[in-house]
């Protein structure tokens, strides 16, 4: 896919080159691309019509972003769309298996934590006797996986420095060793 962002107003697209030539997509409309194939797999795997759908979203999203996620199902023919905080759909994943190996009465406070590539999320619910409460979540947009893995790579950068090596001249390919090292 050949994409460009591109910004001809002050709402942001996406110039495509690959769906209709030279078309411009809000942002929105490339998730419901992406739904409405979605839903054409999930119809042609079970052979219904896919008319509702629960859909993650993470959990700092703002009313604007939920808005447009919905806006994204409707377009990709979803006619029903609930939104689940990821923390909270892990949290539903964990307490269905729960009850499926009979452990499933007695209240437990469970912490979800979510830490990805970019993003950090959690959440505090109370699971139990068939039942999920959301007591409270939270996350920051501006801290992840990757914000570690920077990090680490300049504190190698920096111990390398400390024994007198100069990473000064360094390629762009040395320094990103030294960042997929701190990936791992």
């Amino acid at each position: 896919m050949n994409n460009k962002l591109h910004d001809a107003t002050e709402y942001p697209t996406m110039l495509t080159s690959s769906l209709n030539p030279n078309e411009t997509l809000h942002p929105e409309e490339v998730s419901a691309h992406i739904l409405r194939t979605l839903r054409e797999v999930a119809e042609n795997h079970t052979g219904c019509v896919v008319t509702r759908a629960v859909l993650g979203i993470p959990a700092y999203f703002n009313d604007a972003q939920r808005d447009a996620t919905l806006k994204a199902a409707e377009l990709a023919g979803i006619r029903k769309t609930k939104l689940l905080r990821e923390p909270e759909a892990a949290a539903l994943a964990y307490a269905i298996g729960k009850e499926q190996v009979g452990r499933g009465d007695d209240d437990e406070l469970v912490l979800v934590f979510d830490l990805g590539g970019g993003t950090f999320d959690v959440s505090m619910l109370v699971v139990g006797g068939g039942v999920t409460e959301i007591i409270s979540t939270s996350g920051n947009a501006q801290l992840g996986g990757s914000d570690f893995d920077n990090r680490i790579a300049q504190y190698f950068l920096k111990l390398l420095r400390g024994h007198g090596i100069s990473t000064k001249k360094w390629s762009v390919t040395a320094i990103n060793a030294v960042v997929r090292s701190a990936e791992k």
